[in-house]
This record gives structure tokens, sequence and C-alpha cells, in this order.
């Protein structure tokens, strides 16, 4: 396949897959507000607005780097594996200070979450974190190096098992919001 059908295919699978799981996240609105209390969504809503802003901070945008700097490095193979591996141990390393930092400093960090619990809510959030920044630097390391249908796979199952999990977590254990935050993405 050429290099310009390549991209095409790509963009094509970035956007199909980004474009289902809003659809399906939109479509499963009527099911979350079943299960959860209007306060129980709107905690939803806050923590991931601040996980979506904190990922930035914790990878000091560092996954954009991926996507820039793999045309340089493609051809080196250990260059490579060397600049991946620096940004991979960078993010986890300061998703874990970050971590340490908001748990250190809960009382501040409650100043933005007000009348929400540090614990487990504010807690699953913080160490969502990490997790999240990782999935972000390998989301754009598969789109760096094109390859597309793996990404669109990864994303697929990622939000299916999301999909899932949240739902026996509210309906089947009840656990309301902290349920769908155990595995938020």
């Amino acid at each position: 396949m050429s290099k310009k059908n390549n991209v095409l295919v790509n963009s094509f699978l970035y956007t199909f897959s980004s474009l289902l799981v809003k659809a399906m996240t939109f479509f499963l609105l009527p099911v979350y507000t079943k299960f959860l209390s209007p306060n129980d969504y709107g905690t939803v809503n806050l923590i991931n607005s601040f996980i979506h802003v904190a990922t930035f901070i914790v990878s000091f945008s560092l996954y954009n780097a991926i996507i820039r700097f793999y045309a340089d490095y493609k051809n080196d193979k250990e260059k490579l594996k060397i600049f991946f591996g620096t940004i991979i141990i960078f993010i986890f390393f300061s998703g874990i200070v970050f971590s340490l930092l908001g748990i250190i400093f809960k009382e501040i960090l409650l100043l933005v979450f007000k009348d929400i619990p540090f614990y487990p809510v504010v807690l699953i959030a913080i160490l969502t974190l990490l997790f999240s920044s990782l999935h972000t630097a390998h989301q754009n390391m598969l789109q760096g190096m094109q390859q597309g249908k793996k990404l669109t796979i990864v994303n697929l199952i990622v939000f299916a098992n999301q999909v899932c999990l949240n739902l026996v977590f509210i309906w089947f254990f009840k656990l309301e919001a902290t349920g769908v935050l155990l595995y938020n993405n």
C-alpha cells in the first residue's frame, strides 16, 4: 500500500474509532442516568474532566512528541527504543510523583472537589491518571507508527471493557459513581 493510501486508511480508522466510541457513549447516557443519581453523574463528569486536564500535567504532554519525533527515529531502531522508553519511564515516574503529591496535599485538592470524598473517589481519580497517561502515550505510539488497525482494535477493546465493567460495577455491585471511576480511561 502506498504511503498516501496508508495515511488515508489510518486517518479513516482513527476517525471511525473515535466517532464510534463517542457515539456509543452518547447512546449509553440513558443507561448511566438510570443507574446513577444526578449527583453521582456530576461527580463522574467532574472527575473525568480532572483526569483529562491532569493527564497533560502528568505527562508534560510528551505523548505529542512521540508522533513528532517518530519520523526522525523510525530508521534507527535503537534510538527509537531509547526514545519510547524514556518517555514511558518519565510518564510513569511523573505519575507516581503526582499521585503521591495528590495524596500528601489532599486538603488542597479537596478545594477543587467540594463535597466529593477523598477516599475512594478522588484517590481513584489520582491513581487513574498514571494509567490514563500511559494509555495516551501508547495510542500516540501506534498512531506515529501508522498502525491504525491495531489502534482501532485496542481502542474498541478498551471501550468495550470499560462499558461492561462500568455496568457491572454500577448495576450488579451498586457502587454508583465509584463503580464508574474504577475502570475509567
